[in-house]
């Protein structure tokens, strides 16, 4: 009944305009998948040169000397950040087979390893492998429900992107040595042998294909000119011909609140239709992707610039995504609205305002570590990509549901009550009224990330839940329930409330209503301190067995250390600040994911404070120079 209910609202949320064309994606899908099921069983589903050859009516040399005079012209300026010593001594390590994995260096020389979970396969696992024979639509992901024991397909994918063509292809392009070449071949012929097309968890997902569409294709500008047989480039095309082939079959549009799952599937398409330009009936195929990008820029970029997803990581990878649409429209002189680029700027001006240094940025919802290409969107194309319009300290974007002051010795951010049913709600988090705190560039106080996310039930509520995040909350009690959905949050719909004060935000919400109690949080920045209030308001009849509790989650690279009433908070043995409450907190020991797939150890503070109605609890961080 509670499902049939979901659905029937679903029905009505989206109107039936939609609903008719996600019926019709659907049956879409179907056919692709009946169609095409014995072939791929059979392992030949995959299109061959004779074929794409005739389909088209191409001649093979001509076809392969126009491919190489279609350069991507923007790419020197894209990943010029990079050092040749980086570039090179990665390019190194990747002929070596050690790569680069969650920003951990593995060996793969396994002959599995484009479907072995390698994270999981370090504690000796027994079951880390995905059946790579498996037709990709029969394929069921489940999640574990305890620790991390069951394999991870995120990981899998992560691999699977095949980034590091690309950073062969620079180390090539830098020294012209024929190892690179080489293992170029090398890998893709084994890739090609290990993932049979329609076979296996790496054709289960449309966006993993789009994003190594685009890797592959930015390889090959980087080898084109290399002394490589025709016969490979030919097995080449055509994988790239199935990629595309797939993604016009199988888009992720399962309702109206589409996702970067979708865009990574028009952003992927788009670059394919740029690589088979010259083939009949491509420009028309283009001119639809382009619009549809178009659209979604639309639907998912709100007026202030921030995804729609609810995540400053995934604003980063949609961020990315649109740039790199961009950049190809540049190239095709494709023409794009004045206001597309307009709120392009915002969306680097919200990245911009989330970095805390120019390497780290604040993490709010969740994080999986996602990137297009290795590099992801280096600080200099952020600086480079957003408006140049002085700013106050104080931004509010009223859309996302984020505060953050930001100067040179703080970076201060509050979170807010905004949702709207419009919106996809799997990568919010239980994280309402949390704040995050850096001083002169260094990361206190942080939101967790979150660590896994079907591995394991239990660590991916964990992560996600309000006790987490840097609140007040109470014991037991989520600000929205979990069930079995791990990406969706049932929230309800709420707008930001804007206050003027360019020194103090606030937020309140009501996502305790259910046990009787309104939540209030007010910060106060000073010169030399910030002060944060914090207080409880009778809503309806309250709870009196519920137990406040004020939680501060810190940095893994920061030390605690207890000061009679006060608390030293040290970074490299230099005391940033000091923690001034009347409150007794106690340290207890937590974790922090700031990369998808580990947990590191990082200390927490927690106190319980008296269930009494809108006295104000008073936290104060106060800079070292001014603690008397």
């Amino acid at each position: 009944m509670f499902y049939l209910k979901r659905k029937l609202k679903k029905i009505y949320q989206v109107g039936p305009r939609e609903c008719w064309r996600i019926v019709s994606n659907r049956s879409l899908i179907h056919r692709f998948v009946q169609k095409n099921k014995q072939h791929a069983l059979q392992k030949n589903a995959a299109i061959n040169w004779q074929d794409f050859e005739s389909k088209y009516v191409i001649n093979c040399v001509q076809f392969f000397e126009q491919l190489k005079k279609n350069n991507l012209i923007f790419l020197n300026d894209y990943l010029k950040d990079i050092t040749s010593n980086e570039i090179l001594n990665t390019a190194n390590n990747i002929v070596q087979n050690r790569w680069l994995l969650f920003n951990e260096s593995i060996i793969f020389k396994s002959k599995d390893r484009w479907h072995t979970d390698f994270l999981l396969k370090k504690n000796d696992a027994t079951d880390c492998v995905f059946d790579p024979d498996m037709y990709f639509n029969e394929i069921q992901i489940i999640a574990g429900k305890s620790d991390r024991h069951v394999k991870d397909v995120r990981v899998v994918w992560e691999l699977n992107r095949l980034q590091m063509l690309v950073q062969l292809g620079q180390a090539f392009k830098l020294t012209g040595d024929e190892k690179f070449v080489d293992y170029f071949q090398e890998l893709i012929i084994d890739w090609c042998n290990q993932n049979a097309y329609l076979l296996g968890v790496n054709w289960l997902c449309p966006m993993e294909v789009g994003i190594r569409a685009i890797n592959l294709i930015i390889a090959f500008d980087y080898f084109k000119h290399a002394h490589i047989d025709n016969n490979f480039w030919q097995q080449y095309i055509c994988l790239l011909y199935d990629h595309m082939n797939y993604l016009e079959n199988t888009w992720e549009y399962y309702d109206g609140r589409t996702s970067n799952h979708y865009l990574s599937d028009l952003v992927g398409y788009f670059y394919l239709t740029w690589f088979f330009g010259d083939l009949h009936g491509m420009q028309k195929k283009q001119d639809w992707v382009v619009s549809e990008v178009l659209k979604e820029f639309e639907k998912q970029i709100q007026l202030d610039g921030t995804s729609y997803e609810g995540s400053t990581s995934y604003h980063v990878l949609v961020t990315e995504l649109f740039y790199l649409f961009y950049l190809l429209c540049d190239q095709l002189h494709i023409s794009l609205p004045q206001s597309f680029m307009q709120t392009l700027a915002k969306m680097f001006d919200f990245i911009d305002a989330c970095n805390v240094n120019t390497k780290d940025m604040i993490t709010i919802g969740d994080s999986d570590s996602g990137k297009v290409l290795y590099c992801g969107l280096p600080y200099r194309i952020v600086q480079q990509m957003k408006n140049r319009l002085d700013r106050h300290e104080l931004q509010h974007f009223v859309d996302f549901g984020l505060s953050i002051l930001k100067n040179r010795t703080w970076h201060v951010s509050l979170r807010h009550h905004v949702y709207n049913n419009r919106q996809p709600s799997g990568h919010f988090h239980n994280d309402v009224g949390s704040v995050t705190l850096a001083i002169d560039g260094i990361p206190i106080l942080v939101d967790p990330g979150s660590y896994c996310y079907t591995a394991s039930a239990k660590w991916r509520n964990f992560f996600r839940s309000v006790e987490q995040h840097n609140v007040m909350f109470f014991k037991g009690t989520e600000q929205a329930d979990f069930d079995e959905r791990l990406f969706a949050l049932s929230l309800p719909e709420k707008k930001y409330i804007h206050y003027d004060d360019d020194k103090i935000l606030k937020e309140s919400h009501i996502l305790y209503d259910n046990v009787g109690l309104t939540l209030n949080r007010e910060l106060k920045i000073e010169e030399k301190a910030l002060f944060i209030y914090d207080s409880l308001n009778e809503s309806s009849k309250m709870n009196s067995d519920l137990v406040p509790v004020l939680n501060f989650v810190f940095s893994p690279k920061i030390v605690l250390q207890k000061e009679q009433d006060s608390w030293l908070i040290m970074y490299r043995n230099k005391v940033l600040c000091m923690l001034e409450t009347e409150l007794k907190f106690e340290q207890y020991n937590g974790w922090v994911s700031d990369v998808y797939g580990k947990k590191n150890d990082a200390i927490c503070l927690r106190a319980k404070v008296p269930l009494t109605l809108k006295e104000q609890y008073v936290s104060c961080f106060r800079l070292p120079n001014s603690i008397v």
